[in-house]
């Protein structure tokens, strides 16, 4: 299995909600221990096993490092999280209060975790789960040091008392009751009025609803920025099929792990699929644009559909294609190598495109049309269609080249081996480039495809199967 296949597995099981509960335990379960330290400082056993959750925390910090597409956004969204991690140093129990840090996590995991909310409830969540996290990392960590600090103080005499005077502290602006004796204690009291300020004064002007955005973009674990694009799809441009069309490619064996670079002059409606995959990344502009292409990393791509896009009503349906031909001319500049499919609405702009070098092209309303006459004269056939079409269920089309102990074999009788071990069924032959001929006289297509083969068709070296089958089979 490719390293590339692996690393994009990885941060998908990375980004699940199953791992982000794990992680939210683990991070909960360590303030628990991290009183429990505090309460009775003889005992060793609360500190070892706040040790050991910190040893997860350091695993999972490295696999997530492993698999993410760029090592400056990994550093930039969890260097908080690398702080927590300070006390693995064997630097005693110096740094024991950073693992706190940690809690700062919490709140977007769980926002994952509850990505089917409403919208606006999720936002209103985050911010709250937010505030709260602030306010006890701020308490708890100056709570704990005054405790450790001023423990012969009376007013400091145990985590109760520190705590609510923390909290109190915070609230006030300013020391309530007894001041602390020794210097550092002052410090952290210096800390805690001033974290009061900031935190409330944060989250009651303008600056809190650009926070609770910020925290709503990071609880959907939105790491993916273009600067991590590489072997994505590209879509350009959108209409009322674009909302399938990601649906299908993220079921797909072969797609659903690929990133994918939504390019449009107006935001699609493609919202819950966003939050259930973060790995969908929306990028304002015109598609025709090279500039927006090469920020969509078009050269890195491998492959590029093109939709017909209907996103601004005022276009005609002539407008809508000579801007697909014109970004697909722009794209084969860019990238000659990318795989293209482009959705065309009149086969008459066909020509053009094949000269632009796009692989494939659909016309979607002659394929419905198609599909009514037929299913006008064999009834039953749109469960096929649907069936094969679909990568969500059941039977799906493959393309795989033949296996070397077929070549020079008729077609007959490697249909019937196919079928017997494989439970596939061959549907046509492509042949290799240097076979090409014109289907007609107005195109040539780089690779012929032969559909349902003479049984006595022998084949040759570097043909390739379409088949359909419930899995890709392996030979």
């Amino acid at each position: 299995m490719p390293m590339t296949h692996i690393k994009r597995r990885l941060g998908r099981a990375l980004s699940s909600s199953s791992c982000d509960r794990i992680v939210s335990a683990l991070i909960v379960l360590s303030v628990i221990l991290l009183f429990f330290e505090v309460l009775f400082p003889q005992s060793e056993l609360f500190y070892l096993a706040g040790n050991l959750i910190l040893w997860c925390f350091a695993v999972e910090l490295a696999l997530r490092f492993y698999a993410a597409p760029s090592k400056r956004a990994y550093i930039r969204h969890y260097w908080i999280d690398l702080l927590s991690l300070l006390p693995l140093l064997g630097t005693g129990r110096a740094f024991t209060a950073l693992r706190l840090l940690r809690l700062l996590r919490l709140g977007p995991m769980l926002m994952r975790v509850n990505n089917r909310l409403g919208t606006m409830l999720r936002q209103t969540l985050g911010e709250q789960v937010f505030i709260l996290n602030m306010i006890f990392v701020f308490v708890i960590g100056v709570a704990l040091g005054l405790f450790s600090i001023e423990g012969d103080n009376p007013s400091f005499d145990s985590p109760g008392k520190t705590i609510w005077w923390a909290l109190f502290s915070m609230i006030a602006g300013e020391p309530v009751g007894d001041m602390p004796q020794t210097f550092v204690g002052r410090l952290l009291t210096l800390a805690i009025m001033l974290g009061g300020l900031t935190v409330f004064a944060l989250f009651t002007g303008t600056v809190s609803a650009v926070m609770a955005e910020k925290l709503r973009l990071t609880g959907r674990g939105a790491l993916m920025t273009t600067d991590d694009l590489v072997g994505h799809i590209v879509l350009c441009g959108w209409n009322r099929s674009g909302r399938v069309l990601i649906q299908e490619l993220k079921h797909s064996e072969d797609t659903r792990d690929l990133a994918i670079a939504v390019i449009a002059e107006r935001k699609p409606d493609f919202t819950e699929a966003q939050e259930q995959d973060p790995h969908i990344l929306f990028i304002e502009g015109d598609y025709t644009s090279a500039d927006l292409l090469t920020k969509a990393r078009i050269a890195k791509a491998s492959r590029v559909i093109l939709l017909a896009d209907k996103s601004i009503i005022q276009r005609n349906d002539q407008d809508r294609d000579a801007r697909t031909i014109l970004a697909a001319l722009i794209i084969e500049k860019l990238a000659p190598n990318v795989f293209t499919c482009a959705e065309l609405l009149s086969r008459d702009n066909e020509p053009h495109l094949l000269m632009a070098g796009v692989e494939e092209i659909v016309v979607a309303d002659e394929y419905s049309a198609t599909i009514l006459a037929a299913s006008t004269r064999v009834q039953g056939v749109t469960e096929i269609v649907d069936e094969i079409l679909s990568s969500q269920y059941g039977n799906q089309f493959y393309k795989l080249p033949i296996a070397p102990r077929w070549a020079n074999r008729p077609f007959v009788e490697v249909q019937q081996e196919i079928k017997r071990e494989y439970e596939a069924i061959a549907m046509a032959v492509e042949k290799p480039p240097r076979d090409r001929q014109a289907r007609d006289t107005d195109k040539a297509i780089g690779e012929r495809t032969i559909t349902n083969p003479p049984s006595d068709y022998l084949f040759q070296v570097g043909d390739k199967l379409i088949i359909i089958a419930e899995s890709e089979p392996r030979w």
